[in-house]
């Protein structure tokens, strides 16, 4: 699938949902629907995939800066 289209899918139906639910909802609401919305354009959509990622802690002043390496 073409990456230009595949994204074009993914707003669409973000739209979408955003327009038929409005403002306002917990962010966990439009994940659920958004979901949805993509497994019936036929795209596989997981929630909440946990991603591993690899930081090191900058100590400066008390305060503790994340940097991705």
């Amino acid at each position: 699938m073409d990456l230009n289209f595949l994204s074009k899918v993914i707003l669409d139906s973000a739209f979408r949902v955003h327009s038929a639910v409005g403002p306002g909802l917990y962010e966990h609401v439009y994940e659920v629907i958004l979901a949805h919305e993509l497994k019936k354009q036929n795209l596989m959509a997981e929630r909440q995939v946990p991603l591993r990622t690899f930081a090191r802690c900058v100590y400066r002043k008390h305060r503790c800066r994340f940097e991705s390496e």
